[in-house]
């Protein structure tokens, strides 16, 4: 009878995770890193992961797709386009359960939440004090810890 086969699990060198693919923990690790080794060849810009390179490339090489019919904006990406057009019609489609405000993409959607559930993910690391908002943190170490 066969053994079954040990699965190694690969931790990573700076957080408590791990994978069972050792290419999945190296591009794990590289999000520690500040390190940008993935460099445009058509301008200086440089980045951590390759995928955002190609992301990036695109406007150099006019990989913009979809149009906009009513002002001609051209975007790499048709949720983009989407989320663009909604600024010309009007249309909110993302409710706030609590509250009834309609917002025209979801991440505004999730942000406003917060007034609602009292989260603060953004905290400042010289006093600890927490801020719903990444511009109210800014705004925070901007003016107490210049």
């Amino acid at each position: 009878p066969r053994r079954p086969r040990r699965r190694i699990t690969h931790r990573c060198s700076f957080c408590p995770c791990s994978s069972l693919s050792a290419t999945a923990l190296e591009r794990h690790e590289r999000t520690h890193s500040t390190k940008k080794t993935f460099s445009c060849g058509h301008c200086k810009k440089s980045f951590k992961h390759p995928s955002f390179l190609r992301n990036h490339e695109r406007i150099h090489i006019d990989k913009n797709p979809f149009k906009c019919e009513i002002c001609q904006h051209s975007f790499a990406w048709r949720y983009l386009l989407l989320e663009h057009q909604r600024r010309h019609t009007g249309e909110r489609p993302f409710v706030c359960g609590e509250c009834g405000s309609a917002f025209g993409r979801k991440g505004t959607l999730l942000v406003h939440e917060r007034t609602h559930t009292g989260e603060r993910p953004y905290t400042c690391e010289t006093c600890g004090r927490g801020y719903a908002y990444r511009r109210s943190l800014f705004g925070h170490r901007k003016g107490l810890h210049k």
